[in-house]
């Protein structure tokens, strides 16, 4: 029998530039079909800063937590603030800490942006502490890096004052705020800094070139786009976006050697911008010989579980992040166990006379 010979493929174009693309889930659409598109141009961008997803009062409808905010110096001599989440109830010397930066295309956003990582404290408690890093244009790279790199170095030195077990810390970033929380652990590494114990990054903004499929699919088409990423990394990088000179720890995808990290929680969606890149960034930390789980949600968009965190997507992403930070936390003593009765069961299975 003779094989038919393969179809050359000739993708077709719409209004919103290349497809095909991957199916989007029905919620993920109904976020498309109801919320504003996203921004592409600064001044959109920028217009963000205006918008307050959530509040104080807005989080704790939904949530239980005890809230304060402190200040820590950077690395310039100014004070930056630090919003602190902490499980209510009796505090435990050996709780863990959760450092959480937010996103916002490096333009937007700010500590007050945890809606996304509040069920990992009422799941595991302890105390998430938020940085207030300084926001581009008006303050470019590495400001906002060095910030981030600042407030880690603030929360282990203070971290006995909170009841946090300083070995039992994890830092957790989302978005823009991914892309710099994986620059600090390089950062951290690299200075010889605090050591965390893990790092979560949640569709992390890693590569100012913009060049992937995914980035092409959605150039214009999401609630963050292609364009808005290359209004938001010019705004981070000026003129070197895209260039030759970026240093790989203010875009991380430019890193030459991901070897020496924590180990790593890589999240991001099918039909998101930062697809492609994210999907690379974990098997260049597989290259390199490091620990990373990468989870890829089918049919969500960039932004699906904070827009729309409680449906059934959603609660799929916040279900795999939970059981890894629970793994980082509390790994199963019984497992290397379980997993040797397995194989001694397993191999008396082939060594028994076959009938």
């Amino acid at each position: 029998m003779t094989l038919p010979k393969m179809p050359a493929h000739s993708p077709s174009s719409d209004a919103f530039g290349q497809t095909p693309r991957p199916p989007v889930d029905a919620a993920s659409q109904t976020l498309l079909n109801v919320l504003p598109p996203g921004a592409s141009s600064i001044e959109q961008l920028l217009a963000q800063r205006q918008l307050r997803l959530d509040t104080l009062e807005t989080l704790q409808q939904d949530f239980e937590f005890d809230y304060s905010r402190e200040v820590f110096t950077s690395f310039d001599g100014v004070e930056r603030g630090i919003s602190i989440f902490s499980a209510r109830g009796p505090k435990s010397p050996d709780a863990p800490g959760f450092i959480y930066i937010h996103g916002g295309g490096m333009v937007a956003g700010s500590d007050i942006d945890v809606r996304t990582v509040l069920p990992v404290l009422a799941r595991h408690g302890g105390t998430i502490l938020s940085i207030d890093y300084r926001l581009a244009p008006e303050h470019p790279a590495p400001v906002p890096l060095e910030d981030c790199y600042a407030g880690v170095d603030w929360v282990f030195a203070n971290a006995r004052r909170f009841g946090i077990n300083s070995s039992r810390t994890l830092m957790i970033g989302t978005s823009a705020g991914g892309g710099l929380a994986l620059g600090t652990a390089l950062l951290l590494r690299d200075r010889g800094g605090p050591k965390l114990l893990a790092l979560q990054l949640d569709c992390p903004m890693l590569d100012d070139r913009c060049g992937s499929v995914s980035q092409l699919q959605f150039d214009s088409l999401g609630l963050w786009t292609r364009q808005g990423g290359l209004q938001g990394w010019r705004a981070f990088l000026g003129d070197a976006a895209g260039g030759p000179n970026v240093s790989p720890y203010c875009a991380p995808a430019r890193a030459t050697w991901l070897g020496g990290l924590p180990p790593v929680l890589l999240t991001v969606s099918s039909a998101d911008p930062f697809r492609d890149e994210d999907t690379a960034m974990a098997s260049a930390i597989w290259r390199d010989g490091g620990d990373c789980e990468l989870y890829v949600t089918p049919g969500g968009i960039h932004g699906h579980d904070q827009f729309a965190f409680q449906t059934s997507i959603a609660r799929s992403h916040w279900t795999v992040v939970s059981a890894w930070v629970e793994r980082q936390l509390m790994p199963d003593p019984d497992d290397i166990g379980q997993a040797a009765l397995a194989a001694l069961a397993n191999r008396a299975r082939n060594a028994a006379p076959k009938a």
